[in-house]
């Protein structure tokens, strides 16, 4: 459902590339670029990790979601946790 929405709201894909939609548990990340940045490489390599550390590792109490890219030469992270 969010991801729709944000979709609609950033007009994806006339004006921009979505590059990271990812839940976990109640943490959502949702990543997007625009079109002419994306195409011209400028921003490029996207990554996502979600990652539990909750009970036995994987339960949804605790944890994060990270996404990883390149813009131009220098490489970028996002953590949500």
């Amino acid at each position: 459902a969010w991801e729709e929405l944000l979709c609609t709201a950033l007009q994806v894909p006339r004006k921009y590339v979505m590059l990271v939609s990812r839940q976990y548990v109640g943490v959502y990340h949702f990543l997007a670029v625009r079109k002419d940045l994306w195409d011209a490489s400028i921003v490029r390599e996207p990554q996502c990790k979600a990652v539990g550390c909750g009970i036995m590792g994987f339960g949804g109490n605790k944890g994060a979601v990270s996404v990883r890219l390149v813009v131009y030469d220098s490489d970028v992270c996002f953590v949500c946790c």
